[in-house]
């Protein structure tokens, strides 16, 4: 899951919240989001964790720095990926 689509999963249940008025705290937003991120980018949440204050961090700074993340590992995957493929056309030949 793309961090687009689970923060709009989390705003969806979160708008729920609120229509219920269920007095869910903002400041509990970037803890809560962090915890229901999928478990492959547990090293990247424990280093937001120890790095950054979550009770001043925002919403908006945590997705960007997720995002940017996001983007990094995508470009990774496709570089090792080309590697990888460069490596078997030249074993073919």
């Amino acid at each position: 899951e793309s961090i687009d689509s689970a923060f709009a999963r989390f705003n969806t249940i979160i708008t729920s919240l609120k229509a219920l008025d269920e007095g869910y705290a903002r400041k509990n937003y970037v803890r809560n989001f962090l915890k229901a991120l999928h478990p492959k980018l547990i090293a990247k949440v424990m280093a937001i964790e120890e790095s950054k204050d979550l009770t001043s961090l925002s919403l908006d700074e945590l997705i960007r720095n997720l995002k940017v993340h996001e983007m990094i590992v995508k470009k990774d995957s496709e570089i090792v990926k080309a590697k990888v493929e460069s490596k078997s056309l030249a074993l073919k030949a």
